[in-house]
């Protein structure tokens, strides 16, 4: 067997022997764009961009935060096709935010989504929501967020599940991560590996030359001053009203 997806229709082709290939099935998805497929034994898994989730019934159900969420959704969909001619569908996943990347190893897809994450200033940040069957799976205050100590340009949440395709009755499981945006995905059997481009502040690289050479050399009154500005809420000074306020001090010492 073959499968191809056309357009919103997947296909099932008996492919061999050549001179009796046919459309065996189709699965259309009238609300949704398929982008990619995973066979395992019977068990076939489509993924995509879904255009029917609303957050709108999902917020009422579990938040009563006055905030505005995503409305773009991944699905995750897996067919029993044991008879090829009539795939039955066992789960569906949906993800909010952007399919990001997948691979399968063994029964397990590794499932990457990413969403912007967003500055809500005082308020709790809201993770993705995971949907089993139309229902919250993940519970916000539950989850924790790792990241990575790194200058980031842009935030982004990716949620990295795992999926066991041949056992519809695993839930998945999945890690929140604070990532930088474009990354690209590298599997061993073992491991998942991100990589992305790290780009350099060369203004913050300045900064922090000028402030190792300098600093030593301030007036003890300078150096308190440095200490104040630096520990300030960054509700109160953002970075670089941070910088602006360092530098005018070094540049002062400097030209004294």
């Amino acid at each position: 067997y073959s499968y191809a997806i056309a357009q919103n229709t997947v296909y099932l082709i008996k492919s061999f022997p050549a001179q009796n290939a046919e459309i065996v099935s189709k699965i259309s998805f009238a609300t949704s764009s398929p982008e990619g497929l995973f066979i395992n034994g019977n068990k076939l898994a489509v993924y995509g961009l879904d255009y029917s989730k609303s957050n709108n019934d999902v917020f009422t159900e579990i938040s009563a935060l006055p905030i505005w969420r995503l409305q773009q959704y991944a699905f995750f969909k897996i067919y029993d096709i044991t008879d090829r001619k009539n795939p039955i569908l066992e789960r569906n996943l949906s993800f909010e935010g952007y399919y990001l990347n997948s691979r399968m190893i063994g029964d397990y897809v590794y499932f990457l989504t990413s969403k912007p994450q967003y500055d809500y200033y005082d308020d709790p940040v809201p993770l993705p929501y995971i949907l089993d069957g139309g229902k919250p799976i993940n519970i916000e205050n539950e989850t924790p967020v790792y990241y990575f100590d790194l200058p980031y340009r842009s935030r982004n949440f990716v949620t990295a599940t795992s999926i066991k395709v041949s056992d519809k009755n695993q839930p998945p499981q999945s890690e929140a991560y604070l990532l930088d945006g474009g990354q690209e995905i590298y599997a061993s059997q073992n491991n998942l590996y991100l990589a992305y481009t790290r780009y350099i502040d060369e203004s913050q690289l300045t900064m922090d030359t000028m402030k190792e050479i300098a600093l030593p050399r301030l007036s003890a009154f300078d150096k308190e001053r440095v200490q104040k500005i630096e520990a300030a809420d960054e509700a109160v000074l953002s970075d670089e009203e941070k910088s602006q306020k360092i530098f005018s001090i070094i540049q002062k010492f400097v030209e004294w």
